[in-house]
């Protein structure tokens, strides 16, 4: 009851209050404190330690230069003797030159967890060449050990103190500052660059948008107009001469099956007769003295005579269409067929001179080339954005100042 009362007039500690500038600088204060004593606690123990080193090799060297008590032993068991003292020196002489302690706390921690496992190995190693020596250097042997052994007290020591000391926290905390600093410092590049990326699309996209209007001008123009009448016309007559070579190449189809027939009686006009099936108004115009003429009246001729065998209706159909094909036919074909390629050549002539297609085609390039900057820039801008969606300022800033708080007992809020 009495408990309850006092906590409602307990005052609440106010919230402390430190701009993300200052924290570092608050931080080396707070935990100044922990740093200079386990400083001190490891300087002692590191003082410790170099003198067990100091004093494992001067034992070292007295078990190297000791003599037997016992003059009177056997040779065999004199080089034995000696066998196993050379490896016992040398291996310990060989671990305690590796031993590497080091200046900062983070590597005398890892130092002090690797020196049991290193022990371990020590041990295996000399452990038959001691238990030897015991038998002839039993104080020098056991001396070497009792330095081992006390580095390893002093080694475990050390590795309390470290654990204990908060120092890895610290260097925890610190960590996460420089973290969440270099977390608002990308986020405020990344946005930079997300905004200045957005006015660039916003500008390829206004450039877009202009010359799509000129192109759209450009072929409401009477320029364009004039070509698209021009390449309609060229249309046009393409269309007009092929339909008029059909006309020649459907009644030559018409006299193929005689025509074949008769080639093979006459064969001085079997070239002739070739090329007309073949194409027959690029023949027409290559037969400048009408040779075909001659070709057709000996066919008609050969068909009424029998000579050319058709049935009636083909017979008939035949004699019918040579008749067509006299003289006046060929030479109007020709004159049409010439005058519709003169205007052709005249169109193709204008529409060569012509750069219309050319603007054109520029005005859609750089259409097409802005078009792809600006997907471009739609990829970057929503990977830049994808990656800021990922950041969570406010979860690192929290996190910070939860372990600000188990560290030192100070409830604060970090100002950005």
């Amino acid at each position: 009851m009495f408990k309850f009362i006092k906590d409602m007039f307990k005052k609440e500690e106010p919230i402390l209050e430190i701009s993300l500038d200052n924290i570092d600088e608050w931080f080396d204060q707070e935990s100044s404190p922990i740093k200079d004593k386990l400083i001190q606690d490891t300087k002692d123990l590191k003082l410790k330690l170099y003198e067990q080193i100091e004093k494992a090799n001067q034992n070292i060297n007295v078990l190297e230069y000791a003599e037997l008590r016992n003059k009177n032993i056997q040779m065999r068991a004199k080089h034995f003797m000696h066998g196993n003292r050379l490896t016992y020196i040398k291996a310990m002489r060989n671990f305690l030159s590796q031993i590497n302690i080091g200046n900062d706390h983070e590597s005398m921690l890892e130092f002090s967890k690797t020196f049991d496992k290193d022990l371990e190995i020590l041990n295996k190693t000399t452990n038959r060449a001691y238990g030897i020596l015991q038998e002839f250097f039993a104080n020098e042997s056991r001396n070497i050990a009792i330095n081992i052994k006390n580095m390893d007290s002093i080694t475990k020591e050390m590795k309390k103190v470290l654990e204990e000391s908060k120092i890895l926290k610290i260097k925890l905390i610190k960590e996460m500052i420089s973290s969440l600093k270099k977390r608002i410092d990308f986020d405020k590049n990344t946005s930079n660059s997300l905004i200045e990326k957005k006015n660039n699309k916003e500008e390829l996209i206004y450039k877009k948008n202009k010359l799509e209007t000129i192109r759209n001008e450009f072929k409401t123009s009477e320029e364009f107009d004039e070509f698209k009448g021009l390449k309609a016309f060229a249309e046009k007559i393409k269309k007009q001469i092929s339909e008029h070579s059909s006309k020649l190449t459907n009644s030559f189809s018409t006299l193929e099956r005689s025509m074949k027939k008769f080639a093979r009686q006459i064969y001085e006009h079997e070239d002739i007769v070739a090329s007309y099936q073949e194409d027959a108004t690029k023949a027409l115009l290559d037969d400048k003295e009408l040779i075909i003429l001659q070709v057709l009246d000996k066919l008609r001729i050969a068909v009424l005579k029998g000579t050319v065998e058709l049935k009636d209706k083909k017979k008939e159909k035949t004699l019918e269409e040579i008749e067509n094909l006299d003289k006046n036919y060929f030479s109007e074909f020709i004159s049409t067929h010439q005058e519709l390629l003169s205007r052709q050549k005249e169109i193709h002539e204008k529409l060569s001179k012509s750069n219309v297609e050319d603007k054109l085609n520029d005005l859609q390039i750089k259409v097409d080339k802005v078009q792809l900057d600006v997907e471009t820039f739609n990829n970057e801008i929503q990977d830049i954005s994808s990656e800021l969606e990922k950041t969570k300022i406010e979860e690192l800033k929290q996190n910070l100042e939860e372990n600000i708080k188990n560290f030192s007992g100070t409830e604060l809020r970090i100002v950005l």
